[in-house]
């Protein structure tokens, strides 16, 4: 069964496990199955939203390291697949506790 996604537009979601879809193009993962569907608006001022925040909460950080803070919000708002070593392929990070 081919799924396009909402995100890219790319016929490339793929099912990974019960109720956790992942386009293997934009990496945009969907963990209520594919009717959960991202707004492409509502993410990109998500992200307007997190950098801002970021950078008027902690104006010291360099623009390297409020990317790695931003990055890792976006791997848990856009629920990136890992695999059984806690690594992502889309933030090419290991996510391990």
């Amino acid at each position: 069964m081919i799924i396009k996604c909402n995100f890219c537009g790319n016929d490339a979601v793929e099912e990974l496990a019960d109720n956790h879809f992942s386009c293997k193009k934009c990496g945009v993962g969907y963990r209520e199955g594919i009717d959960g569907k991202p707004d492409i608006k509502n993410h990109l001022n998500q992200l307007q939203n997190l950098i801002l925040a970021t950078k008027l909460t902690r104006p010291e950080l360099t623009n390297k390291e409020v990317s790695a803070i931003v990055q890792k919000m976006l791997h848990k708002i856009e629920n990136h697949p890992l695999d059984e070593h806690s690594y992502c392929i889309y933030c090419n990070v290991s996510y391990e506790v």
